[in-house]
């Protein structure tokens, strides 16, 4: 078992991310030059990770994992931190555009899918509602 985290770890360690343009209700979220599209073609940065090079390392520290560019206007791997009185805080779970950073939302669900991913018919359908 041991092992396999360690490969998962390292797997993630040395992803990156790739956003692609998208269309819907929350697509201004993601395709704004300010929220989830900054941090296309960035590594996944954590604490003693942060896969950055030394003098763009952010000043801030994270308490999740995420994909780090030279600004952070997401971070969905944050704290939940929602009832607490660090609400305004960095280190909660903030998307710009919902709040940023006076805001922590009080989950979120990330969802992954191979490179090489087709969707069906009936759920591409289903996926432009």
């Amino acid at each position: 078992m041991m092992q396999v985290q360690a490969l998962v770890k390292a797997a993630v360690i040395e992803s990156w991310f790739q956003i692609r343009r998208f269309r819907g209700s929350r697509a201004d979220s993601i395709n704004d030059s300010q929220n989830l599209s900054t941090h296309s073609g960035a590594h996944f940065y954590t604490v003693d990770h942060p896969n950055q090079p030394k003098e763009s390392k952010p000043e801030w520290i994270r308490s999740g994992g995420w994909w780090l560019n030279h600004i952070m206007t997401t971070s969905l791997n944050g704290l939940n931190i929602l009832s607490t009185d660090k609400v305004q805080s960095m280190e909660g779970i903030t998307w710009l555009t919902l709040g940023g950073f006076q805001n922590s939302l009080a989950s979120t669900e990330i969802k992954v899918r191979p490179k090489k991913f087709k969707m069906h018919a009936k759920e591409k359908a289903l996926s432009i509602v």
